[in-house]
């Protein structure tokens, strides 16, 4: 499966993802992924980078957000996105389990869980290669976002669940 990904920098809140059914072109944008910054989204995850990881996963992988973000498990693509959106997270921007489970309002073992399932499936070239794109954009976002910001966005999050 192939997906093209845009990722846009902007101020104000997140443009709703036009999908690869709308000439296979995705928009993920974000005002920065600096920690704690306000968009004025009201879904969780509530951090900024959180919140664009989100989006980018659920435009990949067609997968709805709200029901990615849904306390319930939903179906198999929202449930498998949801995994990704946890060890991008996890991974990309080092995040601790218990901060992740408590923007999903999830026990800690499942983000730990879903972070080995997905790592698991890193060992099908076709999963890694997804996986590995979607790592990409992320860091590709940060490094934009840091630049643009002159500041180092790798300091602590301690505001990331209260934003």
């Amino acid at each position: 499966m192939s997906y093209l990904v845009r990722v846009t920098i902007h101020d104000e809140s997140f443009p709703q993802p036009t999908g690869p059914r709308h000439g296979g072109f995705c928009e993920a944008g974000a005002a920065s992924l600096e920690w704690g910054g306000q968009t004025g989204w009201k879904v969780r995850p509530k951090g900024v980078a959180a919140r664009f990881v989100v989006r980018l996963v659920a435009c990949a992988m067609q997968a709805n957000e709200e029901e990615m973000l849904s306390p319930r498990r939903g179906t198999a693509e929202a449930a498998r996105a949801r995994q990704v959106v946890m060890y991008l997270l996890h991974t990309s921007l080092s995040i601790s389990y218990a901060d992740i489970a408590d923007m999903f309002e999830r026990d800690r073992t499942t983000v730990s869980h879903a972070c080995r399932t997905i790592e698991d499936l890193r060992d099908d070239p076709m999963h890694d290669d997804q996986i590995a794109s979607l790592e990409e954009m992320v860091d590709l976002a940060r490094s934009m976002s840091a630049a643009e910001l002159g500041r180092d966005t790798r300091r602590a999050h301690g505001t990331l669940a209260g934003s």
